[in-house]
């Protein structure tokens, strides 16, 4: 079997009522209608240009795209992959910090008060990753902007000066170089989310962040549409508080947008491709 994308084979397999739509429902094909979309690929419409006979086939659909070598292709995955994972991995990071921060330092405390010493291979390991994580969560609290409204300052330079010091002391009880190595980078990282070099200053959260924030819907009153949407919205539905039904234990924008989405399942829309 040939692995070559062929065109003709491809304009071959949308078939003769591929156009109908006749799998969406009559609003969804009239919007359609209206758009002028289609579903089958401007290549093999009759009525857009005609696309030259003698195109050749354009190549396997494989990993290794271009008969690259192996070490090519990791490279090209590791490039398309990896700001994804990173991404994602720091989003789960500001999701869960302010439940993270407290726990990974309660673990640390009691691992460190524990009289027992505990040289285990795996032991050693997860306090390595909890000493990171303890301090990795308290970088967030202390330099994100939707924490530092949520609890103030201090809240989260207090956490990260006490997980500090006790990942240090949990480094060097179990001889932990690669994360104390990690540590200090943190470290780095914040240092430079606070410390403004131009002013001197220290300003947690970014020097946008105003101390209080009033409860309310913002909106461009000067916007007639705007201003029409605020006025038939009603006030208990546009203001999270717990009075209206917010729930109190989610802190910051972060967890009440991104748990909501977790806690509660939702019907898997159904997609269609439109060229």
């Amino acid at each position: 079997m040939s692995t070559f994308f062929n065109l003709s084979a491809y304009c071959e397999s949308f078939g003769p009522n591929a156009n109908e739509w006749t799998h969406l429902d009559e609003k969804s094909r009239q919007f359609l209608s209206t758009l002028q979309l289609s579903s089958i690929h401007p290549f093999c419409d009759s009525a857009s240009e005609p696309f030259p006979p003698d195109v050749p086939e354009m190549g396997p659909l494989l990993v290794n795209d271009h008969h690259e070598t192996r070490l090519d292709a990791v490279i090209t995955l590791w490039h398309q992959l990896s700001p994804a994972l990173l991404a994602m991995s720091e989003l789960w990071l500001r999701l869960f910090a302010s439940v993270l921060a407290p726990l990974c330092i309660a673990c640390l405390l009691w691992d460190l008060l524990s009289s027992v010493d505990n040289n285990k291979r795996k032991h050693i390991f997860w306090i390595g990753i909890v000493s990171t994580l303890s301090v990795a969560s308290s970088a967030v609290l202390t330099t994100d902007m939707l924490y530092v409204l949520e609890f103030g300052p201090h809240y989260g330079a207090s956490l990260l000066l006490f997980s500090s010091l006790l990942a240090a002391l949990s480094c060097k009880r179990y001889k932990l170089k690669l994360s104390m190595t990690f540590i200090f980078l943190l470290w780095v990282l914040v240092i430079y989310h606070v410390y403004d070099l131009s002013t001197g200053k220290v300003q947690f959260g970014g020097p946008e962040v105003p101390r209080v924030v009033e409860e309310g819907l913002y909106f461009d009153s000067s916007n007639p549409l705007m201003a029409r949407v605020a006025a038939e919205w009603p006030v208990t539905s546009r203001t999270y508080t717990v009075e209206t039904g917010a729930t109190p234990w989610m802190p910051t924008g972060d967890s009440r947008t991104g748990l909501p989405f977790l806690l509660h399942s939702v019907s898997s829309p159904t997609w269609t491709r439109v060229w």
